[in-house]
């Protein structure tokens, strides 16, 4: 059984932004060169006039995009928002990758609409409008999952690409399963078994060493019983016990299922298949250490097999918002053959 590794060390892959040009067709059905988007992941500019921000509107906003995110142990808001007045809209914050239009307007009836590659590139511009603040208000709530989701799935794509440049081919067995995907080259094998694979990826933040884990892990689809989030969370615990143990001799890591802390599940699709995202809290066993994990359950009933891809992160000391995503994003370019 291979440990939890507190202080290892590996080589940083640093992500930089690219600062080439891109296309993309003008109205005239020409093309107009496009400047690399700006900012981070999981942070969106909100243009929207000081007085709409600092009323139900903006309360509406933020309850939306800066609400806390499922499975940390700590609060982290799902997306860090800067607002900006449209007389200060101009070139630098036209630049930012998520952008978010709040306005009022004459017309029936609110309307949203989403663009992509408006003014760089990659981006997502969301225009939502409306004749009343009561009117917008109702729009925000009809269209929330709409409105996270493109933000969301855009980051999840520009992640994605990133890592595809500098991608680990070097995934012992797992082609021969009809399983690819894009690990970045900075994750290095810590155990691999036949139908069990396990990859960590250490960084250096200050005097802290996060570190990332990436398991994948094939056991047979026998009944129906298999389905359900009670047998998801055993079968994880099951594996996690005979592989992942903690720096102490002896402990493991578990599922921690405290009402507090009680993982939540929902349905997605991973690659076109069923698949159950689950996203808690991980401990260990005898010993102190813990933390977030995201993970996601296919059902490849085709081949009588359950595929469940997790991503455990150990970040004492620091805000883990950010290391889940990139996990999640590792997960959901899986893609099964």
């Amino acid at each position: 059984m291979q440990k939890i590794v507190l202080w290892s060390f590996m080589a940083i892959t640093v992500l930089m932004t690219s600062s080439c040009n891109l296309f993309s067709s003008d109205k005239d059905g020409g093309e107009r060169i496009l400047p690399s988007s700006s900012g981070s992941i999981n942070e969106m500019i909100v243009v929207i006039k000081h007085d709409l921000w600092k009323g139900e509107v903006g309360t509406v906003v933020r309850d939306i995009f800066a609400q806390d995110i499922d499975g940390l142990p700590q609060p982290e808001p799902l997306y860090r928002i800067a607002q900006v007045d449209p007389v200060n809209f101009g070139s630098v914050f036209k630049n930012a990758r998520n952008i978010l239009i709040v306005e009022l307007k004459q017309g029936d009836k609110a309307s949203l609409n989403i663009q992509k590659k408006v003014y760089a590139q990659p981006q997502v511009v969301e225009t939502l409008t409306a004749n009343t603040e009561e009117t917008l208000i109702k729009a925000l709530r009809k269209y929330k999952d709409d409105l996270v989701k493109e933000f969301h799935d855009q980051d999840i794509k520009s992640v994605q690409a990133r890592y595809k440049r500098i991608s680990n081919y070097d995934i012992p067995f797992i082609e021969e399963k009809g399983i690819s995907l894009i690990l970045p080259i900075s994750y290095e094998k810590v155990q691999v078994n036949e139908d069990f694979w396990w990859y960590r990826s250490n960084i250096r933040e200050g005097r802290l060493y996060p570190s990332l884990n990436f398991l994948l892990y094939i056991t047979p689809l026998k009944s129906d019983l298999d389905l359900s989030g009670q047998s998801i969370i055993s079968i994880r615990d099951s594996i996690a016990k005979k592989y992942v143990g903690g720096s102490v001799d002896r402990s493991y890591m578990q599922t921690e299922l405290r009402p507090t802390y009680a993982p939540t599940m929902k349905n997605v699709l991973i690659d076109g298949k069923v698949a159950i995202e689950t996203r808690g809290l991980w401990m260990v066993k005898g010993d102190f250490m813990g933390g977030p994990f995201v993970s996601y359950t296919i059902f490849d009933e085709e081949n009588k097999r359950i595929i469940t891809a997790d991503g455990f992160v150990y970040a004492a000391g620091t805000k883990k918002r950010n290391y889940v995503f990139e996990m999640e994003a590792i997960i959901k370019s899986m893609k099964i053959k």
